[in-house]
Parts: C-alpha cells; structure tokens; sequence
C-alpha cells in the first residue's frame, strides 16, 4: 500500500498529560495539539444495547510513520469530530521496500 497518497485529510493528534490539580485533588488534563494529515474511513457503527441513543464508530486512521501516537491519545479530524485511540498504533512494514510505511490504529467516535 501506497500511504502518501491516502494521507490528504488535516487532523490533529491530541495528546493529553496530567496537568495541575483541581480543587477536589483530581489532575485537570492538559492538551497539546500535534498537526499532522491523516485518512480516516469509518469501519463500523452500532447502537449497543444500554448506551441510550448515542451511537458508537470505529474508525481506521492512517498516519505518516513519524508520527508519534499512543492509546492514551485522540485524533481530531477537520471536521472537529474526535477520535479516541482504542487499540495500539501499529507500524506497517512494507516488504517489498523493506521499510516501514506508515501507522495504523483504531479508533472509536461515541457521538
């Protein structure tokens, strides 16, 4: 696969860190935002039973090989939809340019 020319959509790895604490004790998390370009397809959604009227997405994303991403992060599309990262990032290798090519995760919308 070819993953450059799949990466044309903007989007945003949001990376979220313990900040300060609030009054209650609790850590208040701190955002940064990492600008990078994706592809995102939507894989499936459901509407499980006891979730009420929201419905759940999982998506796959596409991201360039440098890209720093963990499950503790989330992926904001151009759109303003967010994704949060639900299964390990995995690196693709490309055997035939004995390389590897790109990043692909899973990643769910409840919405």
């Amino acid at each position: 696969m070819n993953a450059d020319r799949l990466l044309v959509r903007d989007c945003s790895i949001v990376r979220r860190t313990p900040g300060d604490e609030d009054e209650y004790g609790n850590p208040v998390p701190v955002e940064v935002f990492v600008d990078t370009c994706c592809y995102a397809e939507q894989r499936r959604s459901a509407q499980p039973a006891g979730v009420g009227d929201r419905a759940v997405s999982d998506w796959l994303v596409v991201l360039p090989i440098e890209t720093a991403v963990t499950i503790a992060d989330a992926i904001r599309l151009d759109d303003g939809s967010e994704l949060e990262v639900i299964g390990d990032p995995w690196p693709v290798h490309n055997p035939w340019a004995e390389a590897y090519s790109h990043i692909e995760l899973i990643a769910r919308e409840a919405t």
